[in-house]
């Protein structure tokens, strides 16, 4: 359970009188009852507008129902278009599939067909590399371009503004993962499988091209390339079944962490309106984003228009995703497959606030292969930025609820959410203090 911070909330309030500082204490207190109503809120939107992928008329539907609760709440709110193609990203492993069985059928041929063979190989894989690796967006216009909604509102301090701290979660919800919904204890093997064998197959097929090239013959070892991938194949083109037509109803993925987000803008909200507002130079910005589950696109498009107002004057961005159980409880210190550093200072002080209010929490480095999350678009322009997960990051049985049809409101546990919601209302509340 986590303890008392009751004296550490009130040696806050500096700039309120004793009475205006036991209210304001009282209101933004996390209850019981936050808990549920986030719950409850997020259960009853999944129910309403169903899953949630990004560009689909259910997916606006739920940014439209965010941007009426922020309204009610936030100083200023909006809910702001942009576009995305969805196919791009998420036809990664249908390309690299593609690129091999073609490339393939080139290699058999031989003669001038290998070296077209080679130049399909190279394809496949700087297509990977560029939208997955890097979730770079260089194919996204060879796509069908859909709209998407980021939805977010402001609550400006009682003084002059220092700083502004961004609660960020995403709204759209990912296609159901055939891997993870069938026995997800393989999906890394099977994965990884893929990439190794279209790697290997690679360096093969260009150790043949060069050989040939300069000596006018095939190697010796020409038969054994084209046994191996035959062989190679059959791991390969099961990329074409990674993914289900289907979304994922997208609770604790990631519907749960722009709610938890809200609740905390409502319940300072509350405070401002009652005359008490504890905040006095931290500007606080609700976020949830759009397209997070096709390549980061909607923080991409919200730190691109929003550019100079988040370099202007510090600011920091604590990012939750995938929240499930508490003893997965996670905080991101590298994003994008490793490739973007996330704020390793800011990730060591939610650490030890979570350990204060008498939580465990443990930092992590993303593995390779495992996709990144909005704090990186964050952390690209200079934003200290970090990602709270509470999921698995290992899928060693076959209980897994994340990008499955089974990622309900029931699996995400109440404790968890009370952890994150009793940090961020700490945080908040210790970066204002510190800046006044």
């Amino acid at each position: 359970m986590p303890r008392s911070t009751g004296n550490l909330v009130n040696n806050r309030f500096m700039h309120l009188s004793p009475t205006q500082a036991k209210i304001a204490h009282s209101v933004i207190q996390i209850k019981d009852e936050d808990v549920k109503s986030c719950l409850q809120y997020t259960d009853d939107l999944i129910k309403r507008v169903g899953p949630r992928l990004a560009g689909t008329h259910q997916d606006h539907e739920a940014a439209q129902l965010l941007f009426e609760e922020m309204k009610k709440f936030g100083d200023h709110t909006h809910i702001e278009q942009f576009s995305v193609h969805p196919e791009s990203f998420l036809s990664i492993l249908p390309v690299l599939a593609t690129s091999y069985l073609i490339s393939s059928i080139f290699l058999f041929f031989g003669s001038f067909w290998l070296y077209l063979g080679v130049f399909g190989y190279l394809f496949g894989a700087f297509y990977a590399i560029l939208q997955f690796v890097f979730y770079e967006k260089t194919f996204d216009p060879l796509y069908r371009k859909m709209k998407g909604y980021n939805v977010s509102t402001v609550i400006e301090p009682a003084g002059e503004v220092k700083q502004q701290i961004i609660l960020s979660g995403h709204h759209d919800s990912a296609f159901i993962f055939n891997y993870i919904q069938h026995h997800p204890r393989f999906y890394t093997i099977r994965v990884l499988s893929g990439f190794l064998i279209f790697t290997i197959t690679l360096f093969f097929a260009l150790y043949w091209a060069i050989f040939k090239l300069f000596s006018g013959i095939n190697p010796p070892i020409v038969n054994i390339i084209r046994f191996g991938v035959i062989i190679g194949s059959v791991i390969v083109l099961q990329y074409y079944f990674f993914k289900n037509r289907k979304g994922s109803p997208g609770a604790g993925d990631n519907l749960i962490s722009s709610v938890m987000a809200m609740k905390i803008g409502q319940k300072f909200s509350i405070a401002k309106n009652m005359g008490c507002y504890p905040l006095y130079h931290t500007r606080l910005i609700i976020l949830s984003t759009d397209g997070e589950e096709c390549g980061l696109r909607g923080a991409s498009a919200y730190v691109r228009q929003h550019f100079q107002e988040l370099r202007a004057i510090p600011t920091f961005n604590i990012n939750m995703d995938s929240i499930y159980n508490l003893k997965d409880l996670q905080i991101m210190i590298t994003d994008i497959n490793g490739t973007v550093k996330l704020s390793h200072s800011l990730a060591e002080e939610i650490k030890s606030l979570f350990e204060t209010l008498g939580y465990s929490a443990s930092l992590y480095p993303i593995l390779f292969g495992a996709g990144g999350t909005d704090a990186a678009e964050f952390s690209k322009i200079g934003v200290d930025a970090v990602t709270i997960l509470a999921v698995p990051t290992e899928f060693n049985d076959d209980n897994v609820v994340y990008h499955t049809s089974n990622d309900t409101v029931e699996h995400i546990e109440y404790q968890a959410v009370m952890a994150i919601l009793s940090l961020l209302k700490e945080y908040i509340l210790s970066k204002d203090f510190e800046i006044s």
